[in-house]
This record gives C-alpha cells, sequence and structure tokens, in this order.
C-alpha cells in the first residue's frame, strides 16, 4: 500500500511526493498568515488612538488569549482525530469528530461570561501605568465572549484540514478577516469606541466565521461522502478521545502563553514605552511566524492520516519533510525581521505620539533578538506539529511546563530587573532587550527537547494503538 503523500522514483524508491505536501499545507500556511493578518489590523486600528491605548492591549491580548487557549486547544484536537480517522476509512467518525467540538463550544458558553466577569478583578489588581489597566479590562471584558465560536470553528477547520480540504479554511479565513476589518472601521472610528471596538469587532468576525463553516459543512456536497447531517446526535463517546487528546495540549498551550503573558506583563512594569514597543513586536512577529503555524498544522494532517494508515514509519518521514521546510521559511522571514522590522514598526506609530521615537528604537533592537530565535521556533513549531499528528501529546505538555514555568520566567526577571527575587542571585537590570534574551535561550532549549522527543522514535508504538482508538465510534 502506498504511503501518503508518497511517490516512486525511477528505481521503485519510495519518496516523499513534496507537490502533495505543498498543495495541502499553502492554503493552511496562507489561512495563518490571513488570521495574523486579523491581529495586524486590531494593532493598527490601537495604534492611532495612543501609545496608552497600545500599551493597554499588550496587557490585554496575551491573557486574553490565555482565557481562551482551552477552547482553542479542544478544537486543535480535533484536527488530529479527524485525519487518523479519515485515512483509516470512517468518514462519518471523522463527522462526528467535528460536531462533538462544535457541540462542546456550546456547551461551554457559561463559561465565556464568568472569565467575563473576572476581567474587572484581574486588571484592577495588576501594578500597571494609570490608565492602561482600565483600557486593558474593557478589551478582556467583551474578547472572551468569542470562545465558544473559537472552539467551533478551529473543530470545522480541523476537519477539513483533516479530510485534505485545506482551501476551504483559506476561504472561510479570507472571508473573516474582511469582516474583521469592516467592524473595526465602524466600530473604533465610525462609532469611536475605541479599543473596545476593537474587540467587538473580533468576536462578530468569529462566529461570522463559525456560520460560514457550518453552512459549508451541512452543504450536500460534503453531506454526500460524510453524511453530516446525520451525525450530530454524537453522544459521549467522542468527547473522550476529543478530551484525552485535548487536555495534554491545552495544558501545553496554556503554560506556553500563560509564561509569555507574565513575560509580556514585566515588561510593561517597565513603563509606558517598552509596554507598547512589547506589544507591537509581538503582533509583527506573530504576523511573520503564523504561516509557519500553517505548517505545523500540515504535520499534524499528515502524520495523522499516516498513523490512521498504519504507517508510522512513513510518519517519520512526512513528519522531517514538513520540519524541513518549515526551518526554511523562518529563517527566510526572521532574516527580514531583523533587517527591515524596525522601518515596518512605523507603520504602526502615529508620528504625533510623544513616545514615537523611543518606541522604534527599543523595537528594532528587540526585532534583530527575534529574528535569531526564529530558527529554534521552526524546530518547535514543526516537532509539536508532528507529536500531535501522531497523538505524542503528553510528554511535550511536560517539557513545556517544565520550561516555560521553571526556567524561562526565572530567567526573565533576573535579566529584566536589577533586583531578582531568586534567592543568591543578582539582577542584572537588562530592561526589555535582557527579557527578549531570556527568550532566545529559552526557545533554543525548548526546541533541542521537543527534536530529541521526535527523533526518538518513542512515539511510533503509540502511534500504532492511536490509529485504531477510532474505532470506539463504531
Amino acid at each position: 500500500m502506498r504511503g501518503i503523500a508518497q511517490r516512486l522514483d525511477a528505481r521503485g524508491i519510495p519518496r516523499v511526493d513534496h507537490g502533495v505536501v505543498l498543495r495541502l499545507a499553502m492554503p493552511l500556511v496562507l489561512s495563518a498568515g490571513i488570521q495574523a493578518l486579523m491581529g495586524i489590523t486590531d494593532t493598527w486600528f490601537i495604534g492611532q488612538i495612543s501609545s496608552q491605548a497600545l500599551a493597554g492591549m499588550n496587557a490585554a491580548w496575551l491573557p486574553t488569549q490565555v482565557a481562551l487557549t482551552p477552547f482553542l486547544s479542544l478544537g486543535r484536537a480535533v484536527q488530529t482525530l479527524v485525519a487518523q480517522t479519515y485515512a483509516s476509512g470512517d468518514p462519518k467518525g471523522a463527522s462526528r469528530y467535528a460536531w462533538s467540538g462544535v457541540g462542546l463550544g456550546l456547551g461551554l458558553f457559561p463559561l465565556c461570561g464568568l472569565l467575563s466577569l473576572l476581567g474587572g478583578l484581574l486588571y484592577g489588581g495588576l501594578p500597571l501605568p494609570p490608565g492602561v489597566a482600565e483600557q486593558a479590562a474593557a478589551y478582556w471584558q467583551i474578547r472572551v465572549w468569542g470562545g465558544s465560536a473559537l472552539l467551533g470553528t478551529f473543530a470545522l477547520s480541523g476537519f477539513f484540514n483533516g479530510i485534505g480540504r485545506t482551501w476551504i479554511t483559506l476561504w472561510v479565513s479570507g472571508w473573516s478577516v474582511l469582516l474583521n476589518s469592516i467592524l473595526n472601521t465602524l466600530f473604533i472610528f465610525g462609532l469611536n469606541w475605541g479599543i473596545a471596538g476593537a474587540a467587538w469587532g473580533t468576536i462578530l468576525s468569529e462566529y461570522g466565521e463559525l456560520t460560514l463553516y457550518l453552512l459549508v459543512f451541512l452543504s450536500a456536497w460534503i453531506h454526500r461522502d460524510y453524511a453530516t447531517r446525520q451525525t450530530w446526535r454524537t453522544g459521549w463517546k467522542p468527547l473522550r478521545p476529543l478530551l484525552r487528546l485535548g487536555l495534554p495540549i491545552g495544558i501545553y498551550a496554556l503554560a506556553d502563553m500563560s509564561s509569555f503573558t507574565v513575560f509580556q506583563l514585566m515588561l510593561g512594569q517597565l513603563g509606558a514605552v517598552e509596554g507598547a514597543t512589547a506589544h507591537l513586536c509581538l503582533m509583527l512577529s506573530r504576523f511573520a511566524y503564523l504561516p509557519a503555524i500553517g505548517l505545523e498544522q500540515s504535520a499534524t494532517v499528515l502524520v495523522g492520516q499516516a498513523v490512521g494508515a498504519g504507517q508510522p514509519a512513513w510518519a517519520m518521514r512526512l513528519g522531517n519533510a514538513v520540519m524541513g521546510w518549515t526551518l526554511g521559511y523562518m529563517a527566510v522571514i526572521g532574516g527580514g525581521l531583523a533587517l527591515f522590522g524596525q522601518a515596518l514598526l512605523g507603520l504602526f506609530v502615529t508620528g504625533k505620539d510623544a513616545n514615537a521615537a523611543a518606541i522604534l528604537h527599543l523595537g528594532g533592537r528587540l526585532l534583530r533578538i527575534i529574528g535569531v530565535s526564529f530558527l529554534f521556533d521552526g524546530i518547535n513549531f514543526s516537532a509539536v506539529g508532528c507529536l500531535r499528528g501522531a497523538g505524542d501529546v503528553r510528554a511535550p505538555m511536560a517539557i513545556m511546563l517544565g520550561m516555560s514555568w521553571l526556567f524561562f520566567l526565572p530567567l526573565a526577571q533576573i535579566l529584566i530587573f536589577p533586583q531578582s527575587w531568586i534567592p543568591f542571585l543578582p539582577g542584572l537590570g537588562w530592561g526589555a532587550v535582557g527579557g527578549w534574551l531570556a527568550m532566545l535561550i529559552y526557545v533554543a532549549g525548548l526546541a533541542s527537547l521537543l527534536l530529541s522527543r521526535w527523533r526518538s522514535r518513542v512515539w511510533q508504538k503509540a502511534a500504532l494503538r492511536q490509529g485504531h482508538r477510532h474505532s470506539e465510534l463504531g
């Protein structure tokens, strides 16, 4: 049986068909870039208000991502399960997993309300500059209402990715960003809602995106092959494997995002310039690297399909191929960010702002460090995508927990502030530059551990069992 994305050369030796890999990956890469454009759009609009609004966005954006991470992670787990189930020859089982994600998202809607109420308490106790906490709380309290839409959206996009129809993800993402831009213009400037308008524009575009996915998912041509109009009564069986994968993925993401949130808040304590610069660098670098998240997703799909088809050895070769593409992309984009990032920052800072020159100077220094770190991030993205496709999620979770909270944050605290709370270790007081140097060291260590896990092939034994777990739905 020929492997997934496999071709035979002139001597009959199996090779990875990179054309198939790219045809699957490119819509995901473009879709991830489009999603990054949504964040860039919000940042540009907020940047036209003031540097204080930008600092508020810096204090709010990452904490909201942490709050929304459980929704995102459960949705991402659907992609692995669909890819494995689809490749094993069970199309109805694939659509059941998609419905389970949508249903779980609707069931968790009350949690969004609870998170919204917690926003005022959260920002009331943080040592932020005057006015910044109010801006951040206004964004948080609206933005977290999008959690249910995110879970359903990621579940349905994971379904289309898992069955290889990644162009649908690209098409729906494009319409979502267009809607977000229109709503931002209306709410921020037309209605003068400020930072709250950016939050409203984002969540309404997310619910619009979910609606589009559902229309395609229930269309006659998808229903014909996957019985999508009949499999919505999933019961509890699909939720067990969904939670088994989704919870470790969620803990991994929570550890990653929460530690980075604390890091950004550390930088925000240095002043409005550091806070605004930190958010601009975050948004710009996120826009640059998010296409690599598309490659990560393609690794999950390809490895997951190979595992579902009972070909874990071939899954290793597919994962290595995607890793090569990811490293190549991150090397090019990281170099571009280091060379031209300062000029790009000027697009997001109004010349009327008194802090504009300081933001541009500091941002240029930080982006050179960030550009170097992209090489290691390329390994991190592709390795964790491959491991997720194989169903190996607990070991990466443990690696991330240890590296993010026990290594990265203490190191960042030492390098940023002149006084350290860690006994016997003095603070170096290098400010924002020291913080991003700590980030560079951290991502390099993380890359070495995740790559070692992938290359160890320990996951292949578990993958043989994982490929048959879809039978729980039979």
